[in-house]
């Protein structure tokens, strides 16, 4: 790849990275929760990394890892 590839393609990184920093941003105001907020933030991840499945989770002060926001890719189509 020409080095002038490679710019343009960090840049284009930067501006897809800006556009889903501004899009939290943007529709934190519409979020009630932190789960609303990190749904929102999953959401926005998944895009910028084309990402089919995440979650995101936290250690919580007795030590043990929650799961507060999760994607649901066909989860809704199963039948168990």
């Amino acid at each position: 790849m020409a080095a002038g590839q490679a710019e343009v393609r960090a840049k284009d990184r930067e501006n897809a990275v800006l556009k889903a920093i501004n899009r939290i941003f943007l529709e934190r105001m519409q979020c009630d929760t932190e789960e609303d907020l990190c749904k929102t933030c999953l959401a926005a991840a998944e895009e910028l990394t084309d990402s089919a499945f995440g979650f995101i989770g936290e250690v919580n002060p007795a030590g043990s890892f929650d799961t507060i926001a999760i994607s649901n890719p066909g989860w809704d189509a199963c039948n168990i």
